[in-house]
């Protein structure tokens, strides 16, 4: 499954757990929850509820069907879904709680990876803006005064200045990146 595609079935997933909650207190079974919430969503997430509801009533306990799509979707909002799926499955009783939390931390998780999304997103520009100040420099000077350009292109000193700025240049990048990395999901 390709990223954006994985990204699509488990920005659903707090939808598809709230709803199971909600079934599953209004008296449904796993089953009949998980089916009817294969309606609400479209897309992956839909298509693998359906392979799931679907080889559940074919005979194949749910238990190993839902592990079997926890292994093909290596997600952990897939993971803590269908941890809380076979909770409800295995102990019945009073689990709508467990698949409302579920919902509530999933879509938490999304909405602080969105934030985080947003304000690294000034980061990063400011990063490309930096990076780009030093050519946007060169040609303007150039411009300004073609001796620059001369000497930057035809001497030995200006080709150690633009090797040294250049090395300098992907340096900050590369570290603005890592900075970038440890913090962004």
């Amino acid at each position: 499954m390709r990223p954006r595609e994985l990204a699509a079935l488990e920005a659903s997933l707090p939808l598809v757990a709230a709803q199971v909650g909600r079934d599953l207190r209004a008296g449904a079974s796993l089953l009949d929850a998980l089916d009817r919430s294969a309606d609400a969503v479209d897309g992956p997430l839909q298509l693998d509820l359906r392979r799931v509801v679907g080889a559940a009533r074919r005979g194949v306990p749910l238990a190993t069907v839902l592990a079997g799509w926890r292994r093909a979707r290596p997600s952990d909002a897939v993971g803590l879904f269908v941890v809380a799926c076979r909770f409800a499955h295995r102990h019945g009783g009073r689990t709508a709680p467990a698949l409302e939390g579920v919902a509530t931390a999933l879509s938490d998780r999304f909405e602080v990876a969105d934030e985080l999304r947003a304000l690294t997103a000034q980061v990063r520009l400011s990063a490309w803006v930096l990076a780009a100040l030093p050519l946007v420099g060169v040609v303007g000077f150039s411009v300004l005064d073609p001796g620059v350009a001369r000497v930057l292109l035809t001497t030995p000193a200006g080709w150690a200045c633009l090797l040294v700025g250049g090395a300098m240049e992907a340096g900050g990048v590369l570290v603005v990146r890592r900075l970038v990395a440890t913090v962004a999901p």
